[in-house]
């Protein structure tokens, strides 16, 4: 690893422990009533105990209170929607990024478990920077080191795909169906808790893809040559889907009536303290804000350019930061997928 790419790791992990201390510190009026009312043991009501699993149980009560304030707000609202479609393309990129084959049996295979973890403790915005990014510049090298090291198996490709339109088929569900702000809230966490959970559904999956696909009767090559066409697909596909949902939900917001005063206040600390709305949206916003940062120095370490970064910087308020990060994920797909149709394909991943 070069120093300027120790540099920005270490500039990532620092960048995403001092957010998380900002937002504890600065919400603690907000979060303290919640680790009370839902971490604690034997805290839980009967009214918040909803599987057979403890640990389900206390996330989903804390997220189901937290998204319910923040639906209370157009700002909060406008934060929600935005936080989600980072979330699913997130966390959807760092699936794929663990199911390459270089990554195998690294800790990079981990981060959907492991990232569930910490979204647990302090949201996507230190996912991203924290662990997320640190772990996709330290195995650069290996995944590029051969095309078949950056390829995903296809059977994986096809399990993903499923998981990722049942997470979004969730999402469309809590705001469009009929409900109150109670429900949307349980929506929304047991959203968020699925994205993570998903590997033990495209686990399994991936090997009812794998007897499906050997009756096709078609070499590694094949496969993973349709493999990359699949995801360069997708990653366009959800970069279109979130510029969508980002420009909609911007002139929602905008027609909302909300003033500018209205958005200042959110930022005064005793107004947070005494508006449970206000705390969680403004822990929303700085989330995106990590997650747009830890995006943005991802891309500067895997492209070994500023450039890449301002061009991809000078889409984020256009299209938002996550659309930016699925155009740059596209990409560098394709940039593989040039490798891989111009370079002799090698037997085995130069694992370093």
């Amino acid at each position: 690893m070069s120093s300027s790419t120790r540099i920005l790791t270490s500039i990532s992990i620092l960048s995403s422990l001092a957010l998380l201390v900002h937002l504890l510190t600065s919400c603690a009026p907000y979060i303290e009533p919640l680790v009370y009312r839902c971490l604690l043991p034997r805290s839980l009501t009967p009214q918040d105990t909803h599987t057979r699993f403890p640990l389900l149980d206390r996330l989903t009560c804390a997220l189901a209170a937290f998204y319910t304030d923040a639906h209370a707000s157009p700002l909060g609202l406008l934060s929600l929607q935005l936080i989600l479609n980072v979330f699913v393309s997130t966390v959807f990129l760092a699936h794929v990024e663990g199911s390459r084959r270089g990554a195998a049996w690294t800790l990079l295979a981990c981060t959907p478990l492991a990232g569930f973890i910490c979204t647990a403790v302090g949201g996507i915005g230190v996912y991203v920077p924290l662990m997320l990014v640190p772990l996709l510049i330290h195995h650069k090298a290996t995944i590029e080191s051969s095309p078949r090291a950056n390829a995903v198996p296809l059977p994986r490709v096809y399990a993903l795909l499923v998981a990722l339109v049942i997470n979004v088929a969730i999402q469309i569900l809590a705001f469009v169906y009929p409900h109150d702000a109670s429900f949307l809230g349980r929506a929304v966490a047991g959203q968020v808790l699925y994205s993570h959970l998903a590997w033990f559904l495209y686990t399994p999956l991936t090997v009812v893809f794998e007897k499906a696909i050997l009756a096709l009767v078609l070499t590694e090559q094949q496969q993973d040559l349709r493999a990359r066409q699949v995801l360069l697909r997708v990653f366009y596909l959800l970069a279109g889907l979130n510029a969508g949902v980002h420009v909609a939900s911007v002139l929602a917001f905008w027609h909302s009536g909300t003033s500018t005063r209205q958005v200042a206040q959110v930022f005064g600390y005793q107004f947070r303290a005494e508006h449970a709305e206000a705390a969680s949206a403004y822990y929303l916003l700085w989330d995106m804000v990590g997650a747009a940062w830890g995006s943005l120095l991802w891309i500067v370490a895997d492209a070994g350019s500023w450039w890449a970064a301002v061009l991809i910087l000078a889409l984020a308020p256009v299209v938002s930061p996550v659309a930016a990060m699925m155009v740059y994920a596209a990409r560098r797909e394709d940039r593989f997928l040039e490798r891989f149709s111009t370079r002799r394909y090698d037997g085995k991943a130069k694992l370093q």
